[in-house]
């Protein structure tokens, strides 16, 4: 099983459940070096930033009230019939939940990046039909889906289709979708050479636009 998370996730985690720790031991041990009250604040501060990336908003909201409640005086607490000593616990336990889950995966929170585009025959086939037809509006449609763009079949590539036929408001959006700019035709011809040549200047102009941008800004070679 592959482990996949930021390190300063991870270190955040770790963090909340060693301040609740610090928060509930004893004087005779704190020695006074630290002040309950600001540890409390440090404590809801890294809870907020920490947690909630990667926890349900249900859960999320339980080990703030966790934390809270595992800090309160101990005159409130008893009050209250609080015991401070099983929040504590729980809040740990589900710090150490929300890094297993950072680790592995386990439950979805809703903030997953979700980066991977569809890429399929039927996608393929649709992204070529509404270029090879300069249909503007369907591709538009077709890129909320978020569907793959830099793809070959049958020896067309999509943007340098849109290139070939000089429809150049289809080459900004399949551009700005990510499709690779500097894709080559059959006989290694660029597709900002092949819109040179056939006179297509605004097709030309948004793929040297986009070698500059790839190459940080720096004007694109002719």
């Amino acid at each position: 099983m592959r482990i996949d998370a930021k390190p300063g996730e991870v270190a955040a985690v770790v963090v909340v459940a060693l301040m609740s720790i610090a928060a509930n031991l004893p004087d005779s041990i704190l020695l006074g070096l630290i002040d309950r009250r600001i540890l409390l604040l440090a404590l809801m501060t890294t809870v907020l930033i920490a947690l909630f990336r990667y926890l349900r908003a249900l859960l999320f909201l339980a080990v703030v009230v966790l934390a809270i409640g595992a800090n309160l005086p101990e005159q409130l607490a008893n009050s209250l019939g609080i015991d401070g000593t099983a929040l504590t616990i729980t809040l740990g336990l589900l710090a150490f939940f929300s890094l297993v889950n950072a680790l592995l995966k386990i439950v979805p929170t809703g903030f997953e990046e979700t980066s991977k585009r569809i890429d399929s025959p039927d996608s393929r086939a649709n992204v070529m039909n509404a270029v090879l037809k300069g249909d503007v509006v369907q591709l538009q449609k077709l890129m909320a889906l978020g569907v793959e763009v830099n793809f070959q079949e049958n020896g067309r590539i999509p943007l340098l289709e849109a290139v070939e036929l000089g429809y150049s408001d289809v080459v900004q959006i399949l551009l700005h979708h990510g499709a690779q700019y500097d894709v080559r035709n059959a006989a290694g011809v660029l597709a900002k050479d092949i819109a040179m040549e056939k006179g297509y200047t605004r097709c030309a102009n948004m793929l040297l636009y986009a070698a500059e941008l790839a190459a940080g800004g720096k004007p694109a070679a002719a």
